[in-house]
């Protein structure tokens, strides 16, 4: 767990219209949902825990989990436990992208299918895999 409080993504992040538009969002809200973008665009889900985002937006970890509760309300993002991994949660971006419509269907869904990471195990991708693609279906 060091590693996801010292790492902090070097990648930029994406802040849709539709989401930096929505009134009903608080500007935290925006803030994280472009976290989990930015976190999404390395490994294709996000699987950073509360304390990850509490720790690194000043907030409390009950404070990131009804924002968290409210981006998805709004069909921005979707979560899984994982319940057989210690709870692990995973986050994935629904949210369309406007400039890859033509070129990728779902963006983010492909990316998540075909991950492959040099620091990754091949036992791992393919168990997180696994999982997802039960997940998204």
């Amino acid at each position: 767990m060091e590693k996801e409080i010292n790492e902090k993504p070097n990648y930029y992040a994406i802040l849709t219209a539709e989401v930096r538009y929505n009134k009903k969002l608080s500007s935290t809200a925006k803030l994280i949902y472009a976290e989990i973008t930015a976190l999404t665009n390395k490994e294709g889900f996000c699987w950073a825990s509360n304390k990850y985002f509490a720790d690194n937006f000043g907030l409390s970890e009950r404070q990131v989990s009804k924002i968290i509760k409210q981006i998805e309300t709004y069909g921005y993002l979707n979560s899984f436990v994982d319940r057989e991994d210690g709870n692990k949660r995973y986050i994935t971006i629904e949210q369309k992208l406007q400039t890859y419509r033509t070129k990728v269907q779902d963006p983010y869904r492909t990316k998540v299918l075909h991950n492959t990471t040099s620091i990754n195990n091949i036992n791992n991708n393919s168990v997180v895999e696994k999982k997802l693609l039960k997940f998204l279906k």
